[in-house]
């Protein structure tokens, strides 16, 4: 689950359904329904979202969820996914972390 930055009462979580959104902290959420299934969300900057989804795949938000772009692909299984921009994204396999500094279309080998 990640709060939006400058308001505390607007939250995105990943549900067993599909990702959700609420606007009232968390009593209420409701299907945000063109995103990916996607097993990890980060929430780096105003209604930009990253997400990776079962198979690896790095998708991009630049408008609050309501359409989703495919980035890229991760080379395993993400352990661990941030991103610190709307730019740069960190994504750590069991083999390695790999960097991102154009949206996660391409993952590079940082440390292994």
């Amino acid at each position: 689950m990640e709060a939006k930055h400058d308001r505390a009462d607007v939250l995105i979580a990943n549900t067993a359904d599909r990702l959700a959104g609420s606007t009232d902290g968390g009593v209420t959420f409701t299907p945000l329904p063109d995103a990916p299934d996607l097993v990890s969300v980060e929430w780096p900057a105003p209604d930009v979202f990253f997400g990776s989804d079962p198979n690896n795949t790095v998708y991009l938000s630049t408008d609050g969820g309501g359409t989703w772009r495919r980035q890229g692909q991760a080379p395993g299984p993400p352990a661990a996914f941030a991103a610190t921009s709307a730019t740069e994204v960190y994504v750590a396999t069991d083999s390695a972390i790999h960097h991102s500094t154009d949206g996660g279309r391409t993952l590079r080998q940082t440390l292994s």
